[in-house]
């Protein structure tokens, strides 16, 4: 198990450009991620997407760049989610 110094290590590097820092710290929380998207959005797939983007992100992305970019998804998975019901309403 990683401790809270090895993670504080892979921060630094990741911080760095050090790409595969960034993906061990994306593999440590990507369940955790995807669980927190998930209740928030109750959407399988757009919480998927939503996951899917933030690993594709680079190292290089700043850290509000990438809550910016989490805030962004949820929003749209949202209104996505909204869309779906309002049209699922309409065709019964």
């Amino acid at each position: 198990m990683i401790d809270e110094q090895d993670i504080q290590t892979l921060i630094k590097l990741a911080q760095t450009g050090d790409s595969e820092a960034f993906g061990q710290i994306y593999d440590l929380y990507a369940k955790q991620l995807y669980n927190f998207l998930f209740s928030k959005v109750q959407h399988r797939e757009v919480t998927e997407e939503a996951v899917q983007a933030l690993e594709d992100l680079t190292p290089e992305a700043t850290v509000r760049e990438t809550i910016n970019i989490h805030l962004h998804e949820i929003k749209n998975s949202r209104h996505k989610v909204r869309l779906e019901l309002k049209l699922e309403d309409t065709n019964d």
